[in-house]
This record gives structure tokens, C-alpha cells and sequence, in this order.
């Protein structure tokens, strides 16, 4: 299928796509470019944004080459809008971001929206708008800018609770201001004018109703609040065309197919009807504290996979799901976990979460007990070790109900270990579910046999065990699924072009840059982008990160590879942080010290507890301690456990700006960089 617009303009679109990344990517850096075709991108937007609205005007359609068409337009319309400077003027400011918001919640960006405005915010960005404008008019279109863009941005129930705020004190003052407003007018102008504040008085009320429904799940009785919001959004279209608001008109039909797409992408919507354990949870990721960490919407792949793919109303026995990495599959196989718990509630049954690593085996442990804990669901894990001692035996066969594990995490070594010493009837209740993460080890040679084995021995011995294998790519999907489940499996393998965030993958370099002294060469580092087969930011020209003397002073001390990765790293760690892998221990430990720099200012509680329990188990002379203080974190295999565990938890806090580290921490583990 094709677009007479969009092929027209490919050329164009190419060109500003690399001026967009281009510009994206020096700003990450910290440079700001000041030379980029503002025109091409601003013209190229608005050509994609007549596109999108072309594409989407059919509220019905459900042509997948029509519906790709105008994500993908959509989402190219973000990515130029978003790096174009804000206008001066606050209300046009507050448009340009939320016509920006609309495109990327249509191109399902709404996760790279969400963290703009909120980076926007906390750079002090955000638009002031005219809230208290005694211009009622000029009141009324600030108020629903700014209400529009906290329902995409979702900071926590702050956010949700501004927005009924705005909305009632709009309502409030209207009749204090709308008859002098309306007044001020000539005839014909007034009644276009009132059309107008028609159309805004019937966004504003769509605000309340959506703000209602992302964390309450119910407006008014209803479950069903799509044709509460069609009904306003129909009547502002409607106003719209009375009185040819020509520039008002495109946009609201926009953002009723943008309002229609967040309530798609709600976590009520997706786990409706499913059952009373998972909307527990549900409400749980939502309250959270009625803090920043509440969780409203699912990601793109999430939604494909619970709700248009239908796997939380499967009774598949086997199911594979292949999504792309950090697309959120742990929070898909919560849903499903939950869904098998209470298929078996009746006899406590457990569900078994298979990990490859020890590190992903304590990552996941944190975060099911965080997440379960408000549900009364106890989450254990079984230590690597090959075997399983006295207190392991304890919680495994723990006979009191309310202290029972529902969920035990372990690798599959020590999980075949358990089914060989007969652990599975020893429990003496139903193993439910088992979930396999990073389930394309399957493949490997060595422990790809192990873990098709241990399946296979759980498929014969473990009569009700259905399987859940997640990840990010497996070649054979649909033939393990058939293994494991016969006729009653499935293979959700769903290759889409989405990632959480822009990404580029480049090589560092030295380059000589002539004569230091008579000795002596100079250099400095070039990162060059490379391409791949998944998108990522290309440059067309090598990004210079300048030198570090402190490191290396000249060009043969820079073609040290231990040296150019501490002096890249330190380069990195201004926008976030960083993990720097090495291939062996002892390589870590060095790079670790060549990364070190300036010891942190002040140190928080959570690293001073880390530093006092290195120095109580390994001493105060355990090169680990200082590290911490400098913000560098130090994980590999010849650690303790719990000093890796502890490293792990500092890092997904935040505490850390470096983690140091060989290639196995890697594998499955999650963390913010």
C-alpha cells in the first residue's frame, strides 16, 4: 500500500530523518548544534502530520498496511518535532509540544514522550502557560494544553490530580468569564468564538473522563469509556465544522485518535475481564504509593501480546513469546504467573521462573517480591549451588499456608537438580507454570541441551506445568511450542520495529592529531556510528570526544584498549550511567581504576550501608569500598553473592554512575543506562 503524499516526499523525509538524529544525538552528548535545517525538519513535520490525519481519519479502518503506514509517520513526525526549538511564546510553545505528544502516542513513542516532557520539566523547559489569563478565551486554550500534555506525560498521580484540578476550576470560572468574554466581539465573531470554547469545554471534559479511567479503571459505572470519549470528541468536531475552525478542527481529530490509543494502551483496558488476582495487581502498579513509580500504560509490544494477541485469555499449554529486548516481558509473565496462580489457587499451586544467570536470578527475585509482596504472593529463590541445604529444604517445604512460596526462582541447573531429588513431590502441591527467560539459550550448545532437557523432564514428570519461554529471538518459536504443548501451543513472535529509546552503536577510536613534541604524537577519540540491522542512529560524520590528559597523554599511551575504554567511559558517565565490560576479572578490576576520577561529594546511605558490609565480610582494605565512593561498582563471578547482589541493587537505584564488569552481567539484567 502507498501514500501519494509520503511517496512524494521520501526524499525529503530521508534527509530530515538524518538532520533529526543528527541533532538528537550531539544533544545527548551535550552539544548543542546551532546549524541544522530547521526549515526541512518544521516542513517535513507538517507534511507528515497532513499524512498521519489522511491515514487515520477512518476511526474503523483496520488495514495493517494502512494502520503501519501512519505509526510509522507518526512516529517520524515526533522524532523532527522533537528536536526542533520551542517557540518563544508560551502558548505556542505548549502546542508545539503537545502536537508533538499526539504523533508520538499515534506512532507508539508514548514512553519517548513521556521521558521528553518530563526531562523538559526538570531542565525547566516546560512552558509557563497563561493559566490565570483574564483573556477567557486565552485561558480556556492554556488550560487544555496543559491538561492534554500531563495525560501524556503521566508523572505519577501528581499529574492525574492537576488534571481534574485544571479541569474543575475551568468549569468554575465559567461563568465569571465566558459572557464578557463573548462580548468583546462582534456578532459573527462571537458565535465563531463560542463554537470555539465549545470545542475546548468538550476536550476539557474528555480530559476528566481519561484521567478518571487511567487509574481508576471505571468513570461514572462504566468499563467501557470509549463511547463517553467518541461523544465529546464527536461534538468538538462537529462545533468545528460549524464554525470552520480550520485550524482547530485537524487537530482535534487528531488527538480523539490519540485519546482512543491511550485508553487502548491502558493497563485496565488490556487486563480487563481476566481475573480478581490480576486486577489486585493491576490496582497495585497503579496505586504505588500514589508516587512517581505508579504504572499506568503498557509498552507497544506488552499490548500486542496480553491484549491483540490474546495471551491472558490463552489456555495454551505451551506459549513462546520472541519480543524485542527490554520491550517488558517480565511484566507479561507477572500477568500470566498470575493467571496460572489463580487457575490453581485452590491447591497452592507454584509457578517456576527459570533464569540463565545468577545475576538475573537476583534481579527478578527483587522485583517479583516488590511487586507481589502487596499481594501476599512470597517469592523465594534457590541459590546457584548444586545443592540444596537445610534452609532451602525448610522453605521449599514449608507447611504453613501463608508462608508458602507461590513463585521460586532459580537457573536451570539447580531447578533439574530439585526434579532429580524429587523435590517437585516433596512440595506435594501442582507446579503451575513455568516461565524460561532469555529462552533463546536453547541454542547454545552446551547449555541449550541442559535447558531442552530439563523442559523435557518437566513436560513428562510435571503433569500440570503449562510453559511460558520468553525472548528476544529464537529461530524455531513455533517448533518449541509445539514440543512442549502439542496442539495446544502457540508462538507469539512479534518482530517490531520498537525499542524503549533512540539508540546509537559506534566504535571509538584514536586519531592522531599531529606533533605533541619531538617524541611525542597527539590524539584525539572519534566515535563513529555504525549500522545495523535494527534502527539506531547513524552520523554521517565521526563525533569527536576530544582527550584525557589525566589518562593518557599521548597517542601510543591511547591505543592501550584497557585505557581508551576508562577514557570513554568517563566521557559517557556526564549523560548516565555506564556499564564497562571487560573479559576477565582481573581486566575488570583494573579498568575500574583507571575509570575512577573525583570521589563523590557526598555519599548516600544506601552506598555507606554497601562499604560497611564489604568491609565486615572482605575487609577495610577491599579495593571495592573506595570504588563506591567514587560512584564505580565492581560484578564478576569471583565476588560473593551478596556483594554482587548488593552492586546489582546500588546500580538499579541509580547510586552508581559506572559499573564495572565481565560479559555475563549482561545476559537478561536490566538496568538504566
Amino acid at each position: 500500500m502507498s501514500h501519494r503524499l509520503l511517496d512524494a516526499m521520501a526524499e525529503q523525509r530521508r534527509r530530515a530523518l538524518c538532520e533529526a538524529d543528527r541533532v538528537q544525538f550531539y544533544r545527548e552528548m551535550g552539544r548543542a548544534l546551532s546549524d541544522f535545517d530547521a526549515a526541512l525538519l518544521r516542513e517535513t513535520a507538517d507534511a507528515l502530520e497532513i499524512a498521519v490525519l489522511d491515514l487515520k481519519i477512518d476511526r474503523l479502518a483496520d488495514d495493517p498496511e494502512q494502520l503501519e503506514m501512519s505509526r510509522q509517520a507518526a512516529a517520524e513526525g515526533f522524532r523532527l518535532l522533537r528536536v526542533l526549538p520551542q517557540p518563544e511564546e508560551p502558548l505556542a510553545a505548549g502546542t508545539h509540544l503537545l502536537r508533538a505528544s499526539v504523533l508520538a502516542v499515534l506512532g507508539d513513542r508514548g514512553a519517548d514522550v513521556a521521558r521528553w516532557l518530563r526531562a523538559l520539566e526538570d531542565e525547566g523547559q516546560w512552558p509557563d502557560l497563561p493559566l490565570e489569563s483574564q483573556d477567557w478565551g486565552e485561558r480556556c486554550r492554556a488550560t487544555i494544553t496543559d491538561v492534554w500534555l500531563r495525560l501524556v506525560r503521566k508523572k505519577g498521580w501528581n499529574d492525574r490530580d492537576v488534571v481534574l484540578e485544571r479541569v474543575a476550576a475551568l468549569r468554575d470560572a465559567q461563568d465569571a468569564f465566558e459572557r464578557d468574554y463573548l462580548h468583546t466581539f462582534e456578532p459573527l465573531e462571537a458565535k465563531r468564538s463560542a463554537l470555539e470554547l465549545i470545542v475546548i469545554y468538550h476536550l476539557a471534559k474528555a480530559a476528566d473522563v481519561l484521567a478518571h479511567y487511567i487509574t481508576d479503571g471505571v468513570v461514572d459505572g462504566s468499563y467501557q469509556i470509549q463511547p463517553l470519549l467518541d461523544g465529546h470528541f464527536d461534538r468538538a468536531i462537529d462545533a468545528c465544522e460549524a464554525g470552520r475552525l480550520v485550524e482547530l478542527e485537524p487537530f482535534v481529530r487528531l488527538l480523539s485518535r490519540a485519546a482512543q490509543q491511550m485508553v487502548e494502551n491502558a493497563l485496565w483496558t488490556v487486563t480487563r475481564k481476566v481475573n480478581s488476582r490480576v486486577t489486585d495487581f493491576v490496582r497495585e502498579l497503579v496505586s504505588r504509593g500514589r508516587g512517581d513509580r505508579a504504572l499506568f500504560d503498557v509498552l507497544p509490544p506488552q499490548r500486542r501480546t496480553l491484549a491483540e494477541r490474546g495471551l491472558l485469555g490463552s489456555s495454551r499449554e505451551a506459549v513462546v513469546v520472541s519480543l524485542p529486548t527490554s520491550s517488558g516481558k517480565t511484566l507479561i509473565a507477572q500477568f500470566r504467573m498470575l493467571q496460572a496462580l489463580n487457575q490453581f489457587e485452590d491447591r497452592k499451586g507454584w509457578v517456576a521462573y527459570i533464569a540463565p544467570t545468577r545475576a538475573l536470578v537476583n534481579q527478578v527475585t527483587r522485583q517479583l517480591r516488590r511487586d507481589f509482596e502487596p499481594l501476599g504472593l512470597v517469592v523465594e529463590r534457590v541459590s546457584p549451588a548444586m545443592e540444596i541445604d537445610s534452609v532451602e529444604a525448610q522453605v521449599l517445604v514449608e507447611p504453613h499456608d501463608e508462608a508458602q512460596f507461590r513463585v521460586l526462582v532459580a537457573t536451570p541447573e539447580k531447578f533439574d537438580l530439585m526434579l532429580r531429588q524429587g523435590w517437585e513431590e516433596k512440595i506435594n502441591r501442582p507446579l503451575s507454570l513455568v516461565v524460561v527467560d532469555e529462552a533463546h539459550t536453547i541454542q547454545d550448545q552446551v547449555r541449550g541441551l541442559r535447558l531442552e532437557m530439563l523442559l523435557a523432564t518437566i513436560n513428562r514428570e510435571c503433569r500440570n506445568a503449562q510453559f511460558l519461554l520468553l525472548t528476544p529471538f529464537i529461530k524455531n518459536a513455533g517448533e518449541v511450542a509445539r514440543w512442549l504443548g502439542g496442539q495446544s501451543s502457540e508462538d507469539i513472535s512479534i518482530g517490531v520495529d520498537w525499542q524503549p529509546n533512540d539508540r546509537a552503536i559506534g566504535i571509538v577510536s584514536p586519531e592522531d592529531d599531529g606533533h605533541l613534541n619531538q617524541r611525542s604524537r597527539d590524539y584525539r577519540l572519534i566515535l563513529e556510528t555504525v549500522h545495523t540491522t535494527r534502527p539506531s542512529i547513524v552520523l554521517d560524520e565521526a563525533f569527536p570526544l576530544g582527550k584525557e590528559e589525566s589518562l593518557a597523554t599521548t597517542l601510543s599511551q591511547v591505543k592501550d584498549a584497557g585505557t581508551l575504554a576508562a577514557i570513554t567511559t568517563r566521557k559517557l558517565k556526564a549523560r548516565g550511567p555506564v556499564i564497562a565490560m571487560h573479559s576477565r576479572p582481573d581486566y575488570v578490576w583494573k579498568l575500574a581504576e583507571k575509570i575512577k576520577s573525583e570521589q563523590s561529594q557526598s555519599i548516600s546511605e544506601d552506598v555507606r550501608f554497601v562499604q560497611d558490609y564489604v568491609a565486615a565480610e572482605l575487609g577495610e582494605q577491599f579495593p571495592l569500598i573506595e570504588l563506591l565512593a567514587h560512584g564505580i561498582g565492581v560484578h564478576h563471578g569471583g565476588l560473593p553473592e551478596e556483594v554482587r547482589m548488593l552492586t546489582e541493587w546500588l546500580f538499579e537505584k541509580g547510586e552508581l554512575e559506572v559499573l564495572a564488569a565481565t560479559t555475563t552481567i549482561a545476559q537478561g539484567v536490566n538496568f538504566p543506562v
